[in-house]
């Protein structure tokens, strides 16, 4: 439960950073997830996951970064990576919901880790200074997975999308406090 509330209240300051202080985000980015987040959600239960807690706060921060980074739009613009991204995320979510079984949590990493591109390429782009606004976003994250790590039943239903969603959030923190 704490990771659930983490997540949601982490990403929640988020959204008001970017509603605030008109942090740039990428939309198609953070569309995706919100999607994601909610699909996830209603695979980790048919999974047999009885405790998605931090799913649920995903899912809740997710419509406020959402509406945040919509109302915000700022010098936002769609290119050819939005559009791959977009296009590879929904094959990746067709195949997961396809297979309908435990292991179909995998294309569900592919998914995310897809959607992420967009936000990918506009912080391998910005100079250090914008970009670091956004890294306690992706270390409290990766620091509530560690959380429902550590409090999760260590069976495949459980585990596969916290273990590959560390994976990413340690991979987004690495990327917001490169040097140049």
């Amino acid at each position: 439960m704490a990771s659930g509330a983490i997540g949601a209240i982490s990403a929640s300051v988020f959204a008001g950073q970017i509603h605030f202080f008109k942090l740039k985000v990428n939309l198609a980015t953070w569309t995706m997830v919100l999607i994601l987040d909610f699909v996830g959600l209603a695979l980790l239960l048919a999974a047999g996951n009885k405790e998605p807690f931090i799913q649920i706060g995903w899912c809740l921060a997710a419509i406020l970064i959402f509406f945040a980074a919509l109302k915000n739009r700022g010098d936002w613009k769609w290119s050819r990576t939005e559009s791959w991204s977009v296009g590879a995320c929904a094959l990746a979510v067709a195949i997961w919901i396809a297979t309908g079984s435990v292991w179909s949590l995998l294309g569900y990493l592919l998914a995310a880790f897809i959607s992420v591109i967009p936000q990918v390429a506009q912080y391998w782009t910005e100079k250090r200074e914008e970009r670091i606004k956004a890294t306690w976003l992706w270390v409290v994250s990766a620091f509530a997975i560690l959380l429902a790590i550590i409090g999760s039943p260590k069976t495949p239903e459980y585990m596969i999308v916290l273990l590959g969603l560390l994976v990413l959030n340690a991979g987004m923190t690495w990327l917001t406090l490169r040097k140049e």
